[in-house]
């Protein structure tokens, strides 16, 4: 059997495309196309919707042995890991919420400017009372 050229290899994923009815309209007219001109893939085609129509017709075989699932178990480590991320985000989003620890330790720009301007004039009292009126 020789090597699949990049076309026919192209259309005979859209054969499976259209069997499912997921070929997009555009494709499915490619497809036409490249099966009226290659005899090979319209072939294929063939195979593929008679299997496909064998499949959809065949009835639903019923188990001969009944199948147990044990119950899905959450463990504690799962829990855990739970609690562990809940925790973390609550942490992160409380601490969003807390001043900074030196926020009042801080000098507003304002203040530091009119501070400056008085620590050169050598008059820190007068400044400040001054811009305190």
């Amino acid at each position: 059997m020789g090597a699949v050229k990049a076309g026919c290899e192209r259309a005979r994923e859209w054969i499976s495309l259209e069997v499912d009815e997921e070929l997009p309209e555009l494709d499915r007219a490619r497809l036409r196309a490249h099966l009226a001109r290659c005899a090979a893939c319209a072939e294929v085609a063939d195979r593929v919707r008679v299997v496909a129509t064998m499949l959809a017709d065949a009835p639903l075989e019923e188990p001969t042995a009944t199948v147990a699932v044990p119950p899905r178990r959450i463990g504690i480590v799962r829990l855990g890991l739970a609690a562990a991320v809940i925790a973390i985000v609550a942490g992160g989003f409380a601490g969003s919420l807390a001043p900074e620890p030196h926020a009042a330790l801080r000098v507003p720009y304002f203040e530091q400017k009119l501070l400056a301007q008085a620590h050169d004039r050598g008059s820190l009292r007068g400044s400040v009372a001054r811009a305190l009126r």
